[in-house]
């Protein structure tokens, strides 16, 4: 589906207001791929609107994520007050005990 300038100055402006793009990609009807190259300014580029860093997406905006932001704060303030060991937090959080680790050392979501 071709989308005219106003579709993707819409999804340029919907994306910068926090809507991820594999919502966008399913309200116009194209590939989550197509969605990155418009928010970024790789197509279009003669169209208005913000553009985003380049880069991954990370914590939240990222499309597989499956902990939000909010959620990795209360398991770091989890396993610092109460000690619960990675198994105990990776069923709570429904992740695995490697993503715990990876979480609570910073490897992963860091701060």
């Amino acid at each position: 589906m071709l989308l005219n300038n106003e579709e993707i100055l819409a999804i340029r402006n919907s994306y910068a207001r926090g809507t991820d793009q594999k919502t966008l990609a399913m309200k116009y009807r194209c590939r989550q791929t197509n969605i990155s190259k418009i928010v970024r300014g790789d197509t279009h580029a003669d169209v208005g609107g913000p553009r985003t860093k380049t880069g991954r997406a990370s914590g939240d905006r990222h499309g597989l994520m499956k902990i939000t932001d909010a959620r990795v704060k209360e398991l770091r303030e989890a396993h610092a007050i109460f000690g619960y060991p990675y198994a105990e937090l990776a069923k709570l959080f429904g992740i695995s005990a490697t993503q715990v680790r990876l979480i609570i050392i910073g490897k992963a979501r860091r701060r």
